[in-house]
């Protein structure tokens, strides 16, 4: 959804880039449309787009969203910062994600990167084991699945997401 501003050009942009750095994709985006633009240092992340021909703000809240920031625009400038108290969008499709013989750490450390939130892991959950994961288009939440493994489960919480043994995750996470 396109936050409410004083205007909304009706100028087209073409973005296609995967698991870019959201700083590299606003640059891009902000040179097609000749527009000044800030952004807040707490909006960082990875995320991935296939646009053509799309609106210009359209394609901005597509590029924000999975990293929990929005935009406003004020004299002419666009504003990009975070939302206060966000859940992680684990729901959000990463195209293509491999790890074979890395750490279950060492992955969810590259899908934080990606997926824009920090981990916390309960005392006593062992993050060591080797892993292999080779996934197309699998979303976060399945992602994190197969990185923790039946032993382990996920839980999103505001800005992060708490790893738990299985046997004490609550109904319904992850």
């Amino acid at each position: 959804m396109v936050p409410a501003i004083p205007y909304l050009p009706s100028e087209l942009v073409t973005l296609r880039y995967e698991n870019c750095d959201i700083r590299d994709l606003l640059s891009i985006w902000a040179k097609q449309l000749n527009m000044s633009y800030t952004v807040a240092t707490d909006v960082q992340g990875v995320v991935s787009i296939d646009a053509k021909s799309a609106l210009a703000f359209q394609t901005l809240s597509q590029l924000l969203a999975p990293l929990g920031a929005t935009f406003t625009i004020e004299g002419g400038i666009v504003n990009i910062f975070k939302q206060a108290g966000v859940l992680p969008d684990l729901e959000q499709v990463v195209p293509l994600f491999r790890v074979t013989g890395e750490t279950r750490f060492s992955a969810l450390c590259r899908l934080t990167r990606i997926g824009n939130f920090s981990i916390e892991a309960e005392p006593g959950v062992s993050l060591g084991r080797a892993i292999r994961v080779d996934a197309r288009g699998a979303s976060v939440r399945m992602l994190l699945k197969q990185i923790l493994g039946p032993d382990l489960a996920a839980e999103a919480r505001k800005g992060y997401v708490s790893i738990l043994q299985s046997n004490r995750a609550p109904q319904g996470g992850g």
